[in-house]
């Protein structure tokens, strides 16, 4: 049973040591050897389906608020490029920001009321890609037919 404690006290005595000796040594100066073989990044595959990203700067109005009017960006429609339309987006204002939109690659036409009118813009998106519509554009663009 003393033998026991004796090893036990030990322990505790030279564990702290140890850790304060090491770690309070410098670290190992490792400089670059060219001589040396380098790991070099792999090839993989995607983890995930293609993807690009499409911004849309729509026009921008006020809401009327209580207490004060609150700038805000209009809805945005998307369509494929056969015509049929995917969603509509529209969010709540947070700082002005554009409408940011993940899309597989493809064509796309964006629509959004801009100078009382609606208007249309077709943009493409790529993989790993961003398309930006200004707000500038969709005001120059053709209005939507009625069609």
């Amino acid at each position: 049973m003393l033998h026991q404690r004796q090893t036990i006290g030990t322990m505790l005595f030279v564990a702290p040591l140890l850790f304060l000796s090491t770690s309070c040594a410098p670290p190992l100066h490792v400089p670059w050897d060219n001589h040396l073989p380098v790991v070099s990044p792999q090839e993989s595959r995607r983890l995930s389906p293609p993807q690009g990203l499409l911004i849309v700067y729509s026009e921008r109005y006020d809401k009327p608020d209580e207490e004060s009017p609150i700038i805000i960006r209009r809805p945005v429609q998307l369509y494929n490029d056969e015509g049929q339309f995917l969603q509509e987006y529209n969010y709540a204002p947070v700082n002005n920001d554009p409408i940011s939109i993940v899309l597989p690659p493809g064509h796309y036409i964006v629509v959004s009321e801009a100078n009382w009118a609606w208007r249309r813009v077709q943009v493409e998106v790529q993989d790993a890609q961003t398309t930006v519509v200004p707000e500038s554009l969709l005001e120059q663009a053709s209005p939507v037919s009625s069609s």
